[in-house]
């Protein structure tokens, strides 16, 4: 009788004779596509997706959010966030696994009150904040290792150009790499495009779900040589004495524009809020009493009294993930 890990063996054999010479697997698209992406991959992504096609194993992805509009024809890339394991467990139980991403979306918004919960709901809470193998608490997972990522998913690698299953298969390095790519279809067998067309057949033997008992909370944090997840060091500099909070990353790109622009002497930098929308404007230093103020560096932050009180302000943070980049602006309090 089949298991769920048949429908990957046919492609791990693909994988395989194609590293060994490409030539042995002419059918399917180019297994490359992410190198023509220009607009949407930074290099470091590339670089791990590379390594990935090189080194990686097929395990099983199962998806925890995307936008829904990748689910219907069209013709921009969206992201996602999927799970997987690094064990063979998971081969032959991907249902599992499915259900272990529903108990992470339900937890999407919500304060538990456990500080690791938390952390991870802010993963999928947070649509900003990229994740490369962040581990999910073993509370959630029956005691399995398992692992949150974000992934861009280039429609021109999925099967009819949309996605047609919360399952997809992946291809992993742990931990020499934090990121995960979706199998390229060229490796797709047939029986696997069934599968994840119509999902697998009723003779399908399914694996008898285990728990595992930890003695620790959560997977362990690995430090990949290509994409991680990596802490940002705050510099002495960094005071939270009032409620404007600006992150290492969004600092140094303001800073780095106002030294290019020739401003830094002259200017200050307001934080504002207007019509729901908040703004960033340079003013001129001798105007910059308009309330509360925070020196980062050489470059003031202030904010207008009218506009924030003394306990709530707001936050400025840049991200610069692989997939997504820009200042994130967040309301905040003290």
């Amino acid at each position: 009788m089949k298991t769920p890990s048949s429908f990957l063996k046919r492609s791990e054999n693909l994988l395989s004779m194609w590293r060994f010479c490409p030539l042995f697997v002419l059918s399917g698209d180019n297994p490359r596509q992410f190198m023509s992406e220009a607009s949407n991959f930074a290099e470091e992504a590339k670089q791990a997706y590379e390594d990935l096609l090189k080194k990686g194993k097929i395990v099983w992805g199962s998806l925890v959010q995307a936008n829904v509009e990748i689910f219907e024809p069209g013709n921009q890339n969206l992201l996602a966030s999927y799970i997987y394991s690094p064990e063979n467990y998971f081969l032959d139980n991907p249902q599992h696994l499915l259900e272990i991403s529903n108990r992470i979306f339900r937890l999407k918004g919500r304060k538990t009150g456990d500080e690791l919960m938390d952390a991870a709901a802010n993963r999928i809470t947070d649509e900003h904040k990229d994740s490369f193998s962040y581990p999910i608490p073993y509370q959630l997972t029956d005691g399995h290792q398992v692992y949150l990522s974000s992934v861009l998913l280039m429609r021109s690698c999925l099967p009819e150009g949309r996605l047609t299953s919360r399952l997809m298969p992946m291809l992993v390095n742990p931990p020499d790499n934090g990121f995960i790519l979706p199998l390229p279809l060229r490796f797709w067998s047939n029986p696997l495009e069934q599968c994840m067309a119509f999902g697998f057949p009723q003779k399908v033997e399914q694996g008898v779900w285990t728990t595992i008992w930890q003695t620790e909370k959560s997977p362990p944090h690995f430090q990949p040589l290509i994409g991680g997840e990596r802490a940002e060091k705050e510099p002495d500099w960094l005071r939270d004495t009032l409620p404007i909070k600006i992150s290492v990353k969004a600092h140094q790109l303001l800073r780095d524009y106002l030294i290019d622009a020739r401003l830094l002497e002259n200017g200050a930098v307001q934080v504002g809020e207007y019509a729901g929308q908040f703004f960033l404007k340079l003013i001129p230093r001798h105007e910059n009493e308009l309330g509360g103020s925070l020196m980062l560096e050489d470059v003031m932050y202030c904010f207008s009294s009218d506009q924030f009180s003394e306990k709530d302000g707001m936050s400025i943070d840049y991200i610069t993930g692989p997939f997504q980049c820009g200042l994130d602006f967040k309301k905040v309090s003290v």
